[in-house]
């Protein structure tokens, strides 16, 4: 007999020239499930879909479908290759400029996201928002009783887990040249992050920003004890790519890279608030080329939790206040650091450690 295919599969379209995938259509790579014959629910995850504008011309990515890869416990993954990204802004004039909605980061049940600019700017615009947060699919009630070979997306709903069952949603930005493309690397293109724009992740979350060219952050990345990473890297060794002295990762004065520890609670039926006081997480800014800068009301903050949770034990049942410890902070430069922001990382309570 054949085993049972599960999981969700592979989707892949990269486009030589323009990449138009218009509104009405739909790529899906959700997951299945089964039922055993002891009645438990094997459940299996969501797919991948990877969309890419991938010819040596400039060209256009148009991305108007509904793209999903839903599971009942974990989700897909999805990456996208443009020319050039703006995230949560109106769309604009420029043919090679992918314009997203930063709604499509909170829809279709992917646990990881990769967005990748290979011939120009990728931006998150001001006062913008991306939440990541997976949400699953959940059996309705009468899908056990549904014949085998039943489409699994007629016998669910959507639901957000509780916190504790719930997987963290990655996110990775990235300015990276194709060196194939004509044009060539330009030196003045920039991964930005606007003032007043938000990331904002579950616990455990890792977001990363990596350019060959130049890092801005002016808003706000908040991944509760997970990691954030801030990369320069060197250009494609074909692109031969000349000292720049204004090259660096900038923090602005309004920049907030937040990993601090924070509490999860574990839900139960008994009422009691249970959980665990997660430590500071990691961010790490690492210039292979270039600075790091840091401007005075920028901070960067790992520091530890607290909170009251309770215990159950044979003397009965007490609330006390859990501290956790700081988290690191990790910086590296190959030309020099300018540090006047704030580093931070304090335990969450007297006893527990400080970060590094």
């Amino acid at each position: 007999m054949q085993a049972l295919t599960l999981n969700g599969g592979n989707i892949a379209l990269h486009a030589q020239g323009d990449l138009l995938i218009d509104a009405g259509s739909r790529l899906s790579a959700n997951g299945g499930a089964a039922l055993t014959a002891k009645n438990k629910i094997r459940a299996g995850t969501g797919g991948n879909i990877e969309l890419a504008g991938a010819g040596i011309e400039p060209s256009r990515v148009v991305i108007a479908a509904a793209l999903s890869a839903y599971g009942l416990e974990q989700g897909g993954s999805l990456r996208i290759t443009a020319n050039a990204l703006q995230i949560g802004s109106a769309a604009g004039s420029d043919a090679n400029t992918l314009y997203l909605d930063s709604a499509l980061l909170a829809a279709g049940g992917f646990r990881s996201y990769r967005l990748t600019a290979n011939a120009g700017n990728l931006a998150l615009a001001a006062d913008s928002s991306i939440r990541l947060q997976q949400r699953n699919w959940q059996l309705n009630a009468a899908a056990i009783h549904a014949a085998s070979g039943s489409d699994l997306s007629q016998l669910v709903h959507l639901a957000v887990l509780p916190d504790d069952q719930r997987s963290a949603v990655d996110l990775s930005l990235n300015l990276l040249h194709n060196p194939s493309i004509h044009g060539g690397y330009d030196a003045d293109r920039i991964l930005s992050i606007a003032a007043g724009a938000v990331i904002a992740a579950d616990a455990g979350a890792e977001v990363g920003l990596t350019s060959d060219t130049d890092i801005r952050v002016d808003g706000t990345i908040r991944a509760p004890a997970g990691k954030i990473a801030l990369a320069l890297t060197a250009p494609p060794s074909a692109i031969k790519a000349v000292y720049n002295p204004d090259q660096a990762i900038s923090l602005g004065n309004t920049a907030l890279l937040d990993a601090g520890g924070t509490l999860v609670l574990t839900a139960n039926s008994l009422g009691l608030k249970l959980g665990q006081v997660l430590a500071g997480g990691t961010v790490s800014l690492t210039a292979d080329r270039g600075y790091l800068l840091t401007a005075a009301g920028s901070r960067i903050d790992v520091s530890g939790s607290q909170a009251q949770i309770d215990i159950v034990n044979a003397a009965g049942k007490a609330r006390p206040t859990i501290g956790s410890a700081g988290g690191n902070i990790n910086l590296t430069a190959a030309e020099g650091m300018i540090l006047q922001g704030q580093l931070r990382a304090a335990a969450g309570q007297g006893q527990a450690a400080t970060g590094t």
